[in-house]
């Protein structure tokens, strides 16, 4: 079974273990229940009634759309390789004031480029 919270809308706004806060206790909130013990599957749409999540059809996906948003992820995946390598902001802060710490932070910013080139 899985816990969720849905606004007065019909908006899923979270599933729980622990209600969060008692905010949600309010009528804002639809505080329901996946049916029969199910876990829910974000895959598919629910109603609710009775304060029970009712799982219905599933959410079409664009395969387009999708395949798109694959290919700039790839695309950029240099981008988040380099940053988890290149100088610390204290490193880069040091180097505005020594030539030699200067030196080092290029050097090592010219490493990663080499090691992570940008796709042509």
């Amino acid at each position: 079974m899985t816990k969720l919270i849905y606004s007065k809308d019909g908006t899923l706004q979270m599933t729980y273990v622990e209600l969060p806060s008692e905010i949600y206790k309010t009528d804002d909130y639809i505080l329901a229940e996946t049916e029969n013990g199910e876990p829910f599957d974000h895959e598919y749409n629910y109603t609710i009634e009775d304060n029970i999540a009712i799982k219905g059809d599933k959410i079409p996906v664009d395969t387009e759309e999708s395949a798109r948003l694959d290919a700039e992820l790839k695309s950029t995946q240099y981008q988040r390789d380099r940053a988890l390598e290149y100088p610390s902001l204290l490193e880069l802060t040091v180097a505005l004031y020594d030539t030699d710490d200067k030196s080092a932070v290029e050097a090592k910013r010219a490493s990663v480029k080499l090691k992570y080139p940008k796709p042509s």
